[in-house]
Formats: structure tokens, sequence, C-alpha cells
């Protein structure tokens, strides 16, 4: 209950900076992909662990507010993207998340971010050819992801070696740009 108040909550301040048009309080970081995604999604979720194996923030307590952080997937005219946003005014869980993601090597983020919105998200979509073109062991392992429930172990997110895309990035933009090896 106390996950889907700060939910409420987060959205309602999202609708806000968006209505009021105050883009600077709402922080990104977004990948361009060379061509459209097997995957697409829009998540939310709270990061509690990073892709290095450390713990951003404990859902435990329900008098403290968790940060939020969203995840886009999508088609674009040119290829795809990858868009997380975060409201500016947060703990630092999203940022620290996001500084671990841009820490890996550029092969290994888009598998990095399908293992995050699979663990993390619930509004996940692919086509079916995609999926059937995967071996058991990867579709077994997604499986899994998709359906574990809360309270993350801190190795949730490291590298497993399961590649279930070759997506490119081609470009990315970080507002307001952080401090990546920090």
């Amino acid at each position: 209950m106390v996950g889907l108040q700060d939910l409420h909550r987060d959205k309602a301040e999202f609708d806000q900076h968006l209505l009021n048009r105050n883009f600077e309080a709402i922080s990104y970081y977004a990948l361009e992909l060379d061509h459209a995604p097997q995957i697409v999604c829009s998540v939310a979720f709270s990061p509690e662990v990073d892709f290095e194996g450390n713990q951003l923030q404990s859902l435990e307590n329900p008098d403290i507010h968790a940060d939020m952080c969203t995840c886009s997937i999508i088609s674009t005219q040119r290829g795809g993207a990858i868009v997380f946003a975060w409201l500016k005014e947060t703990a630092g869980a999203s940022i620290g998340l996001i500084k671990s993601l841009d820490r890996l090597k550029a092969h290994q983020v888009p598998s990095a971010i399908v293992r995050l919105v699979f663990e993390c998200g619930e509004n996940v979509f692919f086509s079916k050819s995609w999926w059937d073109g995967l071996d058991s062991n990867t579709q077994m392992v997604i499986k899994n992801r998709a359906n574990s429930m809360t309270d993350k172990l801190t190795d949730t997110l490291l590298d497993d070696g399961c590649r279930p895309v070759l997506w490119s990035i081609v470009s990315k933009s970080i507002f307001p740009p952080l401090q990546i090896g920090s």
C-alpha cells in the first residue's frame, strides 16, 4: 500500500511539472537505438540495486518515501529510444542506477536494460518473432525475471551473460549532465 501511495505522489508531481512546463524539475537519461526495438515498455519502479551490485535504497521502511524512476522503450522514426526519467529532487537512487548503467561497456547496456525492465516492470511487450528466436535457456531467464517479486538481491542486475537483444546505441543524452565516474 505504501508503494502505491509513493507512486501516486510521484505521478502527481510529474504531472504538475509537465502541466506547468517545468521540465527542469525532471531529469532524464536517453539512449537512441539504430533500429526499432523488439521490446517496448513503460515502467515505473523504485530502484533498489544498481548494475554493479550496490544497494541503492531499502523499501522496507514505510515511513521513507522511495525514489522512483521510469523507463520507456519505444520505436521512433529513426529507430528506437530508451528513456529513463526521474524527479530531480530525490535522494539519489535513480542517479545511482543511471551512473552504474552508464559505466557499463556499450555492448552490455542493452541487455542490462532488458534485465531491468523484466525484473522491475510489468508493462513490457515484445514481438513474438523475437521471443520465438530465443533459446530455451534465455526464455527461462527472462521468465524468472518477469516473475520475480520484491526485495531484490544486490546481484539482481549484475551481468548474467544473457544477451537477448543486439541493439546498437547511436547516441546518448543526459539532463542534467552527471558526473558518471563518481
